[in-house]
C-alpha cells in the first residue's frame, strides 16, 4: 500500500474534494537509466528528470476515460507470472506524435501527490478531431524482456547467489529493482542446461523461487510482491457465507477496509490454503516440502537445477514461509477509487452489519479522472487443482 496521509485518503473515500490528474510525457532519447554500480538503487530514472516534453491535465482529458489496470497473476494464485500494467486514456490537445514516448501519471489530492502509473506509450491513434487521440501504454515489463538472453545466460559464472542472479538480470535489460531482500536472495544456484529462454522466464522464475510476483511498481521498478497474511478466526463450514467473518486483524501490514461498496459478488467458500510444494523436472519429481494434499506444483524452474537435497528443502522452506497458509474469499468488488491500494493488499469488505470478507486484491481496475471507481479482483478454486507451468504472457 502506498505511503499517504490519512487526509488523501479521506479525500479519495469523499465525493467533494477536487483530484487532479498530471500526465506527463518525456522524449525516451532524453531516458536516464541508472549505471551499473547504482544497482539496485531505489531512486529510479526518469523520475529525476524535470525537462518534460508535453504535460496533460484534467481539461486535456476527454471525460472520465481513463482506466488503469494492475494485476499480480492472470487468474487463480501462481507465482508464475508478469503481468504489465496498463493505461488507457483519450487526450485532446495532443499537437505532435507522442507514440513511443516516456509517460508518468499523477494525481493531485488534498494538497498531495499520488503517483498512478509509470510507463511507455504503446499506440496514440486518432480518434475523431485532428487533436484527439486514444492512447494506450504499458510498463516495461512489456517492452522489455521479450528477448531470447540464452547466450547471456551461458555467459555467466555460476554457481552464483539469487541475489546476484536477479541484479545481472536486471542490468542486462537495463531496469533497477525497489530496495528489498528476497526470502532466497543468499541461495546459491547451479547453471542448468538451457537450449532457449527469455528474460521474462528468469523474471517468473526468480519470483516462484521466491514465493512472490514480479511487478513494476510506480516508479517504474521491479518489485517482487508477497502476500501480507493476516489472522482469520475461521467461521465453520455451515456458515459460510452467511455466517460472520471477524475482518481482518491489525497483523496486516498492507490493510484497507470497505465499509461500504458499489457492487461486490464474492464465493460462498475461502480458496485454501496451500500446505505442500512440490519440484517437478519434467515429469520427475525431485523434491517436497509439506505433507498436505492441496499442492502448489514448481514446473521446470531453471534455479532449482542440480541442487543438493539439503538446499533444496532450505529453498522450499522459505518459499512455504511466502505463500503457505494463505486462506482468501474470491471475489469481484467496485468501491470509490483508492489509487493508493496496491495489488497484493488485504482487504476487508464489509457485506452488512454483521458480515464482512477478508480478502486479497490480485488484480485492480481504476477508472476515471474526478469521479474514480475502483474494481478489486481475487479469483481462484476452493483448492488448487491446476498444475502450474511457465506462464503465458499477460497484457
Amino acid at each position: 500500500m502506498l505511503s499517504v496521509l490519512d487526509r488523501v485518503k479521506t479525500a479519495y473515500q469523499g465525493d467533494t474534494i477536487p483530484k487532479t490528474v498530471i500526465i506527463r510525457l518525456y522524449d525516451r532519447t532524453t531516458s536516464l537509466y541508472p549505471s551499473s554500480s547504482q544497482y539496485p538503487g531505489a531512486v529510479m530514472y526518469p523520475d529525476m528528470r524535470t525537462r518534460f516534453a508535453y504535460e496533460f491535465r484534467n481539461k486535456d482529458i476527454v471525460g472520465e476515460t481513463m482506466t488503469i489496470v494492475e494485476a499480480l497473476c492472470g487468474g487463480e494464485l501462481s507465482y508464475r507470472n508478469c503481468v504489465a500494467s496498463s493505461l488507457d486514456v483519450e487526450l485532446t490537445n495532443v499537437t505532435a506524435d507522442i507514440q513511443g514516448m516516456d509517460m508518468q501519471v499523477l494525481q493531485v489530492v488534498a494538497g498531495e501527490v499520488v503517483p498512478l502509473f509509470k510507463g511507455v506509450i504503446d499506440t496514440a491513434r486518432k480518434n475523431g478531431a485532428k487533436s484527439r487521440r486514444r492512447v494506450k501504454a504499458y510498463d516495461n515489463l512489456y517492452f522489455r524482456y521479450k528477448e531470447d538472453i540464452t547466450e547471456w545466460y551461458n555467459s555467466l559464472s555460476f554457481p552464483m547467489s539469487c541475489y546476484d542472479f536477479r541484479i545481472a538480470l536486471g542490468k542486462a535489460f537495463g531496469m533497477a529493482y525497489a530496495d528489498q531482500s528476497l526470502i532466497n536472495d543468499d541461495i546459491y544456484i547451479n547453471k542448468a542446461e538451457v537450449s532457449s529462454i527469455t528474460g521474462r522466464d528468469l523474471l517468473m522464475m526468480i519470483g516462484e523461487f521466491n514465493g512472490a510476483f514480479v511487478q513494476i511498481n510506480r516508479s517504474g521498478l521491479i518489485k517482487f510482491v508477497s502476500l501480507h497474511r493476516y489472522n482469520y478466526i475461521y467461521p465453520s463450514e455451515d456458515r459460510l457465507p452467511e455466517g460472520l467473518y471477524p475482518g481482518a486483524q491489525a497483523e496486516a501490514k498492507a490493510f484497507e477496509q470497505a465499509s461500504s461498496y458499489i457492487d461486490c459478488e464474492y464465493g460462498d467458500y475461502m480458496v485454501q490454503e496451500i500446505n505442500r510444494l512440490s519440484v517437478r523436472d519434467g515429469d520427475t519429481v525431485i523434491a517436497t516440502y509439506g505433507t498436505g494434499s492441496n499442492v502448489y506444483w514448481i514446473d521446470d524452474n531453471l534455479l532449482f537445477a542440480n541442487m543438493d537435497t539439503d538446499v533444496l528443502q532450505e529453498v522450499l522452506a522459505g518459499i512455504y514461509t511466502n505463500i503457505g497458509g494463505i486462506y482468501y474469499v474470491p471475489h469481484t468488488t467496485t468501491i470509490k477509487g483508492r489509487p493508493y491500494v496496491e495489488c497484493g493488499d488485504v482487504i476487508n469488505v464489509k457485506i452488512s452489519e454483521k458480515q464482512s470478507i477478508d480478502t486479497y486484491v490480485f488484480k485492480r481496475t481504476l477508472k476515471g479522472v474526478q469521479s474514480l471507481r475502483d474494481t478489486y479482483e481475487a479469483d481462484g478454486e476452493e483448492c488448487h487443482s491446476k498444475l502450474y507451468e511457465v506462464g503465458e504472457w499477460t497484457e
